[in-house]
């Protein structure tokens, strides 16, 4: 599927232009007439993977519009596009929250580059964070996505679980999500700033799978005993 961008700019037939180049690198391109109309956008829940401003325009500008979808969705990466190549402009606005800096008349060039790498360092922040995320356990259920009836239905239960003290047996095939599953119940219950251990059962060998999960008390007191017997 690809891409969803949010392109603002006032002026008619830069819009018509930019969003065509957009369209056959091969992004989708939703375009509106000013700040405010991209800020109702983002309101409205729309999926967008990118925003691209112009600095300049009625009712609400780039700038303005910039730190409002910002306070709505932190994360996701914003292009400006303006006249003003001053540096202090630029620096100001990637202060305020902008990934990148285009100076209008856009070369085409340049704007397929500044997009390409935006949504990649974009892409690599979301994996870093969800690898964090995992490797800290902090999962919950929004890091399980899937439609089908039956997850659905298992999320359900494991939500209800993971309110309880009750000891939770997940059974399915290898590869269908088990310990992901595990992380998210531990992240939404109250235990989620304690440490989630995996352990994998299947690479134990069955005669030390006690030893393994429970400790080797007994081999221990045997060899203390036995120790103790020697210097007597």
């Amino acid at each position: 599927m690809a891409k969803r961008i949010l392109f603002a700019e006032d002026e008619a037939v830069q819009a018509q232009m930019i969003s065509k180049i957009m369209q056959k690198i091969g992004y989708s391109v939703e375009k509106v007439e000013n700040g405010k109309q991209a800020l109702d956008a983002i309101k409205s829940n729309q999926k967008f993977d990118l925003v691209v401003l112009d600095l300049t325009m009625p009712e609400m500008d780039g700038r303005t519009a910039l730190k409002k979808i910002k306070e709505i969705n932190p994360t996701i990466p914003i292009i400006i596009a303006t006249a003003d190549d001053q540096v202090s402009s630029a620096v100001e606005l990637m202060k305020i929250g902008a990934d990148d800096f285009l100076v209008k008349p856009l070369n085409i060039e340049r704007l397929e580059i500044s997009i390409n790498n935006v949504l990649k360092i974009h892409n690599l922040s979301q994996q870093l964070h969800e690898l964090q995320n995992y490797q800290d356990a902090h999962i919950n259920f929004t890091n399980i996505i899937g439609y089908d009836q039956g997850l659905k239905d298992t999320v359900k239960l494991a939500k209800k679980y993971s309110k309880s003290d009750l000891p939770v047996l997940i059974t399915g095939e290898s590869g269908v999500g088990k310990e992901l599953l595990a992380r998210a119940i531990h992240g939404q219950s109250h235990r989620s700033q304690h440490p989630f251990v995996a352990i994998n059962c299947g690479a134990i060998p069955a005669n030390l799978v006690e030893s393994i999960l429970f400790g080797h008390d007994i081999f221990i007191m045997c060899s203390i005993n036995f120790i103790l017997s020697f210097i007597k």
